[in-house]
This record gives C-alpha cells, structure tokens and sequence, in this order.
C-alpha cells in the first residue's frame, strides 16, 4: 500500500514526494541517546511552526483569492437550470444552460485543483526550509528554549484554527443569506416576467403600431438631420469655392467676355450690313449685266441685217 501511494504522490507532485522520503529518512530511530532529547524538541518545534505556518498561509490565501463569485455563478446557473420549463417565455432549454454549468464546474475543479497544489508546494517549501535545523551541527537554541517555543506555537494555532473557525461560520452565514436573497430575487423575476409576458401578449398590436410609428419618426428625424447636414456641406463648398478673390476675379472674367461679345457682335453687324450692300450691289450689276446682254445681242441683229444689206446692194 505504501508502495502506491508513494509512486502515486511521485506522478502528481513529485517535489511532495521528496519530501516525504527526507522525513522517513528523519524519523529513522537513532542510536546515540545523547541527542534523543534535543532531536525530540526540534521534531515537536518543528510540527507546532508547519502547522502555524500553513494555517496563516490558508488564513491568506481564503482573504486574497476568495472563490465567492464563482460560488455565486455556480448557483444561479443551478438555479437558472432547475426553474426552465418547456413552456418558459424565453424559449429556452436545459441543454442551453447545462454547457455553460459543465463548464463552470470543470472551471471550478481546476482551481480548487490548484490551490491544493499550491498549498502543497507551500507547506513542501516550509518543511524543506524548517528540517535545515537537523543539519545544523550546534543548534542555536536549548531543547527547553525549543520547547517554550513550541508551546507558544501550539497556543497561536489554537487561535488561528478558532478564527478561521468564526470566519467560516460567519462566511456560511453570509452564504445563508445570499441564498436567501437570491431565491427572493428568483420569485420576483419570474413574477415580472410572467406580467411581462401577459402585456406583451395582451398589447402586441398596439406596441407594434407605436413601434412603427416610432421608426417611421426616426426615419424622419434622421433624413432631416442628413437633408441638413447636406446643406450645410454644400454652403461650405459654395464659401470655399467662391472665395471674395475668386468671385472678384470671376466678375472680372465676366466682364470681359461680355464686352468681347458685344464688339464681335457689332462687328457681326457691319459684316451683315456689308453683305446687305454687297447683295444690293449684285443685284444692280446683274440688271447692268442684263441690259449689257441684251444690246449686245441687238448689235449683233443690226450688224447682220446691214450685212445682208450690203451684200443685197452689191449684187
């Protein structure tokens, strides 16, 4: 049986089985009966200042690292678990909440797992540092200077063990009570959620109404506030782009083009009188033209008749 235990603590903590082999290896009975009297003063000193040491150690370990609000999860989660119905508001089921409470509890389990290796390493490297005394070859101390110690000791874990006592009766109170108020608390939501369930049921045509109304406010209000902020854009681009020197050189250019339009136009118009003129011209030189034709053509009349003439007389 030893045999397993030991190769068992060996496998978890093997720093703890060291130190179980060094303290068989102490308590081994000695053969020189000179020092029995002092090597049991300094065994008894040293079981009063581990247990001292390891009941201030747990005494901080339980006020820096208190698991109260993973106890408080654990049972809401438990109680969340036990009060679902197939017919609760909220649609839920047990295998939605019973992950998270696996989980919780594996969570649990560890921690508690690693506080007990760390009360372990602890209480290994108190007893590691206090067995040194066996080593030394002139104790600093008498076995009776030893003795008083080791009952001053034994005194203060007396009353660190009642402390830590009331501190837990008082903590199992304190627990009593939360329980109490949360089982309160529990009823009174399931009551608001009842009532809750009810008005929603009783005015879900009416709430749906006012939520659309709401929306279509919202909306409103929204497309008015992008309709405003547009404006506002647009008058910052308006007064960076239209600087006064910019509206200054604008009129300007304006004004130029106003003034070559009016000049090219007023020389469109003398062309267009020109052209007026010149047509007027054309006609005029078409009827001289006309007139010229038709007395050349009569000259070739007359010039042919006085031929024939003459040529008439000759013969």
């Amino acid at each position: 049986m030893d045999s397993t235990i030991t190769s068992d603590i060996e496998r978890k903590n093997p720093k703890f089985a060291n130190l179980l082999k060094m303290l068989r290896s102490r308590t081994t009975p000695d053969t020189n009966k000179e020092d029995a009297e002092l090597l049991l003063a300094k065994t008894e000193y040293l079981k009063q200042k581990i247990l001292y040491e390891s009941v201030q150690h747990l005494l901080m370990k339980d006020n820096a690292n208190s698991e109260l609000s993973t106890v408080q999860t654990q049972f809401q989660l438990s109680e969340c678990l036990d009060c679902l119905h197939i017919d609760n508001p909220f649609d839920l089921k047990p295998a939605d909440v019973t992950s998270h409470v696996v989980l919780d509890q594996m969570k649990l389990k560890e921690e508690k797992e690693l506080l007990a290796s760390n009360v372990e390493n602890h209480l290994c490297d108190v007893c590691m540092h206090l067995t040194r005394l066996h080593d030394l070859p002139n104790p600093p101390e008498s076995p009776k200077v030893l003795y008083a110690r080791a009952i001053q000791l034994g005194g203060l874990v007396r009353e660190e063990k009642l402390e830590s006592l009331k501190l837990g009766k008082r903590m199992g109170e304190l627990r009593g009570m939360q329980e109490e108020a949360y089982l309160r608390l529990h009823h009174e939501l399931h009551g608001c959620v009842d009532i809750l369930s009810k008005i929603i049921n009783k005015y879900t045509f009416t709430l749906q109404c006012e939520k659309t109304k709401i929306l279509i406010n919202d909306s409103v209000q929204s497309f008015e506030t992008l309709a405003a902020k547009l404006r506002s854009i647009r008058v910052a681009l308006l007064s960076e782009t239209y600087t006064p020197h910019r509206v200054a050189a604008l009129r300007n250019i304006f004004t130029e083009q106003e003034n070559e339009l009016k000049s090219r136009q007023q020389e469109l118009d003398s062309i267009t009188h020109q052209l007026e003129a010149y047509r007027k011209l054309g006609g005029e030189f078409e009827a001289v033209v006309r007139e010229y034709t038709s007395k050349q053509d009569a000259i070739a009349k007359n010039k042919w008749s006085l031929e024939q003439v003459s040529k008439s007389m000759m013969i």
